[in-house]
């Protein structure tokens, strides 16, 4: 027997549909590949123009004028940068320099009703004395302002909030 050209496989199906899963799946990881890559730029950006700088300037004496240019009036208001230098300053003296600063964690946002994006970036510190400390800076960014630090929050029960 015979059989007819309607009943036997098609490799030619068989091949186009396994391409379209290729590209499908391709796709989708091209996708996450490309969010994942924004959001590391992201957090580069925002560690070197926002983190960093107010990081370096908590020791120095132009704390709060940089305060003033980094962070939002609200995080001036409850945070007096003087408090803050303050803190930081007897942190180190217990606990040693501080020795690196690794960002964990970014999760962007926004606020519905709200203008503006809010990001949220969970660092580590490691200090001399072998001390770990987890702390989260809000971010804020409006249509008029670049990201601002908003607020700073920790886990760690040992800090005295409003912390660095």
């Amino acid at each position: 027997m015979s059989r007819s050209s309607e009943s036997q496989p098609s490799w030619g199906r068989f091949f186009g549909g396994c391409a379209l899963v290729v590209l499908i799946l391709g796709g989708g990881l091209w996708g996450l590949w490309s969010l994942r890559a924004r959001k590391l730029e992201t957090a580069q950006q925002v560690r070197q123009t926002v983190l960093q700088p107010y990081w370096d300037a908590l020791p120095r004496a132009d704390f709060a004028e940089v305060c003033a240019q980094l962070c939002t009036p609200e995080r001036n208001r409850t945070a007096e940068p003087s408090v803050v230098a303050q803190r930081f300053a007897d942190f180190t003296k217990a606990h040693g320099a501080l020795k690196s600063v690794e960002i964990f964690s970014t999760t962007e946002g926004g606020v519905v009703g709200q203008s503006g994006q809010t990001m949220r970036v969970v660092v580590h510190m490691n200090f001399a004395k072998g001390r770990f400390l987890s702390l989260a800076y809000n971010l804020l960014r409006t249509d008029q302002q670049p990201w601002r630090i908003d607020s700073v929050t920790t886990s760690d029960r040992e800090i005295a909030m409003p912390t660095f």
